[in-house]
């Protein structure tokens, strides 16, 4: 599965009542949300049609540790970095304090929701591109 974030305001339809707007099923966005492509192809169904926002040019999936790595069988979708953002230590550091404000998703370590897995993963994806620690993305869309 892949970490993605799609925010909604609405409760159930986005851009009106239905008539004109898109009628949504939030448990059914965040059912897909996380599968393959899934979550583009849901975001670019849901803005498309609404003319008050804009057409969808980027798409990233985030990596989520104790979610990203988990699959049920090797024939899902595996996450695939292709871009990589510096974050130094400060950032790690700043990451492991915001997680550490919703109760219960810090673990002890070896679990991935550990300070210690977090600065290790972005250690091993600095590494990956010559940096000392970095966050990875997977680019499905980008338009210029």
């Amino acid at each position: 599965m892949m970490g993605v974030w799609l925010l909604w305001k609405s409760s159930g339809s986005f851009g009106g009542t239905g008539h004109g707007g898109i009628d949504i099923d939030l448990e059914y966005c965040w059912a897909v949300a996380g599968v393959g492509g899934f979550g583009y192809e849901l975001a670019v169904r849901l803005f498309r049609s609404c003319p008050v926002v804009r057409r969808v040019r980027e798409f990233w999936y985030m990596e989520v540790s104790s979610c990203t790595e988990w699959k049920i069988n090797s024939a899902m979708v595996s996450f695939n970095p292709n871009c990589y953002v510096e974050v130094g230590k400060e950032g790690v550091d700043a990451k492991v304090k915001a997680l550490s404000m919703y109760r219960g998703v810090m673990r002890p370590y070896p679990h991935p929701r550990s300070a210690e897995f977090i600065e290790g993963l972005a250690a091993y994806r600095g590494g990956q591109w010559g940096l000392m620690y970095a966050e990875a993305f997977e680019v499905v869309v980008r338009e210029y």
